[in-house]
């Protein structure tokens, strides 16, 4: 694994390599099952949602959706946050972040990402999430 060239461009002595990390293909990843709410408050005490496997989560992370303009991209964000147990019902609680000027209200992608061996592999979807003020 690690590549492939993807053949049919119109010049042959152009190719492409596609990245396939080898994790993409593992059987046994995190997946978020469940989501308490899907706006996530400014210093919220928590933000609980189930995942598969509880006990292979070492953080979460908040994506920012992209706002591509002539080739930049101004708006993309990666945001790790803390987990802890405690929900009630729920398996996880993500603790939501406190400070508007790192995390501007908005729409992310919420990931879990579990730890493995000094590779950090995140769930297989992430779920969109609101993070407003309260």
């Amino acid at each position: 694994m690690g590549g492939s060239e993807v053949s049919g461009l119109s010049d042959p002595s152009d190719t492409v390599e596609i990245f396939e990390p080898p994790y993409m293909f593992e059987a046994g990843r995190l997946k978020i099952t469940g989501m308490q709410d899907n706006v996530m408050k400014y210093g919220d005490a928590d933000f609980c949602i189930n995942v598969n496997d509880p006990s292979k989560v070492s953080h979460a992370v908040l994506m920012g959706i992209g706002s591509v303009t002539h080739h930049f991209d101004y708006g993309q964000r990666y945001v790790e946050l803390e987990t802890t147990t405690g929900c009630t019902g729920y398996d996880i609680n993500v603790i939501p972040p406190t400070n508007p000027a790192e995390v501007p209200e908005g729409f992310y992608m919420l990931f879990v990402v579990e730890d493995r061996l000094g590779t950090r592999v995140p769930c297989v979807k992430g779920k969109f999430v609101k993070v407003r003020r309260p």
